[in-house]
C-alpha cells in the first residue's frame, strides 16, 4: 500500500495548494471551427450517411476470416466485406497507438501535430501527464459536428486529457468535437490484470534490480558522507531523502500503473477507478446501442467512432467468450471483438438503419508480435504473410491493418481495393461524401479514395507515403500511374533477435543496438513480393534508380512543407504529475460506475454464435 498512500499524500497536498481544479469548461471554448460547411452531398442519396467508425487495437492483419484466417471465428467483421468493400492496402500512419490515432482524426502525418516522439516514450504513458492532441487541430469529429452530425466516442481516447490543471480539458474528447464521450481517457494496459504482469516490466525486466541498487549505492554513499562528517545532519537527511523518495515515486509511476490510470470518464467526470474489466467490453456495446437507439430517433445524422478495447492487453474477456477459440486467450478476445462489431450491425438492422448508414472497420496498426503472457502463451495478433509488427516503424506487419467498409446500396458489394490507402484517407473522403470542404489553413495528407471505393477508378491517389518511426522516416512506398507496382524502400529497419521477427519487447526508432541504416536503401516491389522476400538491386537498372529519385525528391518536398510545431512528447508533456492525476473521490480515488451495478447483458443470438 505504501505507493498509494504516498499518492494520495501528494494529490492531498494538490489539494491544499490549489493546483486541482475540477471545474468544468466549456468545450466551446477549446473547439476551432474548420470553417463554414455546406450542407448538399456528391453522392446520390439526398439524405446524408449516418456514420460508424469501428476501430480495433492491435489486430493483426491475418486475425480476421477476411484477409484469409481460418482458424478464428470473424463472421461479423468478415461479413461487412462482403456487403461492401475489402481494402488489403490499407495502410496505418504510424505502428503505435497515439500518433496512429492523431493522423486518423485529423488526416495528418502525426509529425504535423507534434504527436511523434523523440524518445523511448512513444505513446501517452499516463492520464497526468500533459501532452496529447494540440487544441488548434481540427479533427473528423469537428468537421462532421459543423456539417450537422452528432458525435460520439465510445471506448479507448489516448491522446491526452489536461494541460496545465486537472480539469482544463484541454486534450479532452469533447473538446475535439465530440459531443459524447464514454471511455478510457489512456488506454487498457496489461498492469490491469494484477496477475503482476506490467509493461514496464516487460520492456525492462531488470528495472526492479536497478531501482534497489540505485537506492542501496545512495543509501551507503549519504552514510559515508555522514561518517566522514562531511555533510551536516540537515545535510544528511536531504540527501537522504533525494536519494530514496524520488526512487520511491519513480516505482510508483512506472510499476503501478493500476492506480494511476485504470480509469474511465463519462463525459467530463471520472466515474470508474480502477476498471472493472469482468464486463467492460458489454458496457461499451450497451453504451453504444443506447446510443445508436436514441439518435435512431433524433432525424439528425451521426457519426459514432467505436473504438475497441481489444485486443491489447490485457486480454480482459467475459467468460462466455473463454475457451471459445483454437488460439487461447487471443483468440477468445478477437471472437469477443467479432460479437461486439455483431451487436451494432444487429443494432443497425433493428433500428432500421442500414441503408443509411456507411460502417467502416480497421485497426490503429499491427499486431504485436512480441506480446506474451507470464506463462509465456502468445497474447499478440498474427500479421499473415508481412513481416514485423506493431512499433516497428517501417514494416508491413505494422502499418497493413484488416479493414472493410459498408454502405448498402452506394458501395458496391464485394469489391476489393488492392491499391494502397491509409487510414489518413477517411476525413478527405467523408468531406468529398458529405460535399465539405478541408480545412484550407493546414496540410492533409490523406486522399480522397472516394473513386477507388466506388469502382469509378483503378489508382490510388497516393503518389509517395512515408513511413515513420518516431520523427524519423524509416520507410516509404511509391505507386507509379503508369504501371501495376507498388515500390517500397526501407531506410532503417529493426534488429531483431536472431531467429525472430521481433525484439525484446518493443523495437526501438533509435540507435545502433535497435536500427540498421541502409544505403542504398532496401527496395521491393509489393505487387510481385508483398513478402518483402526479395531485395531488388537498384544499380542493375536505370528504372530502379529513377524510383530512388523519384522517392527522394518526394522526400525533401515532404520535409519542407513541415512546420516545427511543439512536441507533445518533450520531458514536461510525457511526464507524470501529481496536479494532473485523476480522481474519482478525493483521497480514495476509488468508485465504480453505480450505472452498471448488477449488469448482465442481454445476450441474444448474433451472426457470429447463432
Amino acid at each position: 500500500m505504501w505507493p498509494e498512500l504516498i499518492l494520495i499524500s501528494v494529490l492531498l497536498l494538490s489539494l491544499v495548494c490549489g493546483e486541482v481544479n475540477v471545474a468544468h469548461p466549456n468545450p466551446s471554448e477549446h473547439i476551432i471551427s474548420a470553417s463554414t460547411y455546406s450542407t448538399t452531398t456528391t453522392t446520390s442519396h439526398t439524405k446524408r450517411p449516418n456514420i460508424i467508425i469501428m476501430m480495433a487495437d492491435d489486430l493483426g492483419y491475418g486475425d480476421v476470416g477476411m484477409t484469409g484466417n481460418d482458424t478464428i471465428r470473424t463472421p461479423n467483421i468478415d461479413s461487412i466485406a462482403t456487403k461492401g468493400v475489402k481494402f488489403t492496402h490499407h495502410l496505418a500512419a504510424s505502428s503505435v497507438c497515439s500518433p496512429s490515432r492523431a493522423a486518423f482524426l485529423t488526416g495528418r502525418y502525426p509529425i504535423r501535430s507534434g504527436v511523434a516522439p523523440s524518445g523511448l516514450l512513444r505513446v501517452m504513458t499516463f492520464v497526468a501527464s500533459a501532452g496529447g492532441l494540440p487544441q488548434n487541430e481540427t479533427t473528423m469529429p469537428e468537421i462532421l459536428k459543423e456539417a450537422g452530425y452528432s458525435t460520439a466516442l465510445i471506448g479507448k481516447w489516448h491522446l491526452g486529457i489536461n494541460c496545465e490543471w486537472q480539469g482544463d480539458f484541454c486534450h479532452h474528447p469533447l473538446n475535439h468535437g465530440f459531443d459524447y464521450f464514454y471511455g478510457l481517457p489512456l488506454t487498457n494496459l496489461k498492469d490491469f490484470s494484477g496477475d503482476g504482469n506490467t509493461v514496464m516490466l516487460m520492456a525492462k525486466p531488470n528495472m526492479n534490480v536497478g531501482l534497489g541498487c540505485t537506492v542501496l549505492v545512495g543509501t551507503l554513499v549519504t552514510l559515508l558522507l555522514r561518517r566522514k562528517k562531511l555533510v551536516h545532519k540537515a545535510g544528511f537527511y536531504a540527501l537522504l531523502f533525494l536519494t530514496t523518495v524520488p526512487i520511491g515515486v519513480f516505482y510508483l509511476v512506472m510499476c503501478d500503473m493500476t492506480f494511476i490510470n485504470s480509469v474511465i470518464m463519462r463525459d467530463f467526470d471520472y466515474i470508474e477507478q480502477p476498471i472493472r474489466f469482468d464486463n467492460l467490453s458489454q458496457r461499451l456495446v450497451s453504451e453504444a446501442l443506447e446510443y445508436l437507439t436514441a439518435r435512431s430517433h433524433s432525424g439528425q445524422p451521426f457519426m459514432l467512432f467505436m473504438s475497441f478495447v481489444q485486443v491489447h492487453t490485457y486480454l480482459h474477456t467475459a467468460d462466455r467468450f473463454k475457451g471459445r477459440s483454437r488460439h487461447g486467450r487471443y483468440g477468445d478476445n478477437v471472437e469477443e471483438l467479432d460479437w461486439c462489431v455483431g451487436e451494432l450491425l444487429k443494432a443497425v438492422r433493428r433500428l432500421g438503419m442500414q441503408n443509411d448508414t456507411l460502417i467502416y472497420f480497421t485497426s490503429d496498426q499491427g499486431g504485436h508480435v512480441e506480446e506474451r503472457g507470464l506463462d509465456g502463451q502468445r497474447e499478440g495478433g498474427w500479421n499473415g504473410i508481412f513481416k514485423g509488427g506493431k512499433c516497428m516503424g517501417g514494416m508491413e506487419g505494422a502499418l497493413r491493418v484488416p479493414t472493410a467498409m459498408m454502405w448498402p446500396g452506394v458501395v458496391p458489394a464485394g469489391r476489393v481495393v488492392h491499391q494502397p490507402t491509409s487510414l489518413m484517407d477517411v476525413l478527405p473522403t467523408l468531406c468529398h461524401v458529405l460535399d465539405v470542404p478541408l480545412p484550407a489553413n493546414r496540410v492533409i495528407d490523406g486522399r480522397n479514395v472516394w473513386p477507388l471505393i466506388t469502382g469509378r477508378a483503378d489508382e490510388t491517389p497516393h503518389d509517395v507515403m512515408f513511413h515513420y518511426c518516431g520523427r524519423d522516416i524509416h520507410a516509404a512506398r511509391y505507386s507509379p500511374k503508369d504501371e501495376n507496382a507498388v515500390w517500397k524502400v526501407h531506410f532503417a529497419t529493426p534488429k531483431w533477435r536472431a531467429g525472430t521477427q521481433g525484439c525484446d519487447f518493443v523495437c526501438p526508432c533509435y540507435g545502433s543496438t535497435w536500427i540498421q541504416w541502409h544505403d542504398p536503401p532496401l527496395m521491393f516491389d509489393l505487387v510481385s513480393d508483398p513478402a518483402e522476400t526479395t531485395v531488388v538491386n537498384v544499380s542493375s537498372d536505370a528504372k530502379y534508380e529513377a524510383i530512388l529519385r523519384h522517392i527522394d525528391e518526394a522526400k525533401l518536398a515532404h520535409k519542407q512543407s513541415l512546420v516545427e510545431v511543439e512536441s507533445q512528447y518533450s520531458f514536461y508533456n510525457t511526464m507524470w504529475w501529481p496536479w494532473l492525476q485523476p480522481c474519482c473521490n478525493y483521497p480514495w480515488c476509488d468508485c465504480h460506475d453505480e450505472k452498471y451495478d448488477n449488469f448482465s447483458y442481454p445476450y441474444t443470438d448474433n451472426d457470429a454464435w447463432s
